[in-house]
């Protein structure tokens, strides 16, 4: 599970909640504790139980010295929105009662 906080008293969510609010009223701010990693999608979403593909594509990086771009008008729907969708639905169902 992602490590959110508390902005108004400070706790740790411990448990999954359909809601973005903590039980003191306040707002959960995600906490992410790790750098992106290159290689595999699961490796950068290491709260995700199981991943589900909307049948996207890897979309190729050109690499410039100082920084990288990356080609998402190669994705199907010309759309860097897929990784985003994907990551949404996989989040979901990785949270659905058994």
């Amino acid at each position: 599970m992602l490590k959110s906080i508390c902005i108004k008293c400070g706790k740790e969510r411990t448990s999954f909640t359909n809601s973005p609010l903590c039980f003191c009223g306040g707002i959960l701010v995600p906490k992410i504790d790790f750098k992106y990693r290159e290689g595999k999608y699961l490796s950068n979403y290491p709260y995700l139980e199981k991943v589900i593909s909307l049948g996207e594509v890897e979309t190729p990086l050109v690499d410039l010295d100082a920084f990288k771009l990356k080609l998402d008008y190669y994705s199907l729907t010309y759309s860097y929105k897929d990784r985003g969708s994907k990551s949404l639905i996989s989040g979901l169902i990785s949270h659905l009662p058994p």
